[in-house]
């Protein structure tokens, strides 16, 4: 036999043994262990393992046993809470993460999006308005551009 058609024997066996194969694939099967010695030998050995399993004792749980695994589980998951929660509330821990907090919530209401601290609240309205000020060039030297007489006297002509 080929080693192709006996892995797939070999895939179908426990299924052969429980008999659940449909009737095509069962058929196709017993053809082959007909014809292959080696995998009669190892659907011998399954069906022997098969028999001392089902000939061991049938180990019957507590009743209570759900009951018990239930409360366990549960003390353990309020144990880790409890432990994470009692290393928290150290006085060291506390006060390391208070003012780790206070320093996020300082940097956060202190340092604009792009990096740069605040200094005024006059920046804080312009830069809610910065679309206003598209052109920033003209507005760099707006000293000059107030003296506007002075700007209506220059002749462009000239």
């Amino acid at each position: 036999m080929s080693f192709e058609s006996c892995e797939k024997i070999r895939r179908e066996i426990v299924a052969y043994i429980d008999d659940q194969l449909d009737p095509d694939l069962r058929a196709e099967v017993e053809v082959h262990l007909a014809g292959c010695q080696a995998c009669r030998l190892r659907l011998d050995e399954l069906e022997k393992t098969v028999a001392r399993v089902d000939d061991l004792p049938l180990a019957i749980p507590a009743p209570d046993l759900l009951q018990r695994f239930e409360e366990r589980l549960e003390h353990e998951r309020k144990g880790i809470i409890g432990e994470f929660l009692i290393w928290l509330l150290r006085p060291r821990m506390l006060l390391g993460a208070s003012l780790a907090a206070c320093l996020l919530v300082v940097l956060f209401l202190v340092v604009r999006p792009g990096g740069a601290p605040v200094s005024d609240a006059s920046e804080l309205a312009i830069a809610g308005h910065m679309d206003l000020f598209s052109d920033y060039e003209a507005i760099e030297n707006l000293d000059v551009l107030e003296d506007l007489e002075f700007i209506e006297s220059i002749d462009v002509d000239t």
